[in-house]
């Protein structure tokens, strides 16, 4: 099980992973910094942040697809 989170996300919180990982502590967790729900690398800004959602051409967070790709790769 690879249970995905970012940082930025407004919809689960980062506690809410660690409760998961807790319940199944032989899965891995991986908490990405800048990455909110909807995968999206983001900052501190709101307006941008709001903006991820809506436009379709706002970059996939990067550290993203690399975590995915090493988990299926294991």
């Amino acid at each position: 099980i690879l249970l995905l989170n970012g940082d930025k996300n407004r919809q689960v919180s980062t506690m809410q992973t660690e409760l998961l990982y807790e319940a199944s502590p032989s899965s891995k967790k991986v908490i990405i910094t800048g990455m909110n729900y909807v995968f999206k690398k983001v900052g501190d800004d709101e307006i941008v942040a709001a903006k991820s959602y809506v436009e379709p051409n706002f970059p996939i967070h990067p550290e993203l697809i690399s975590q995915v790709h090493t988990f299926v790769t294991e």
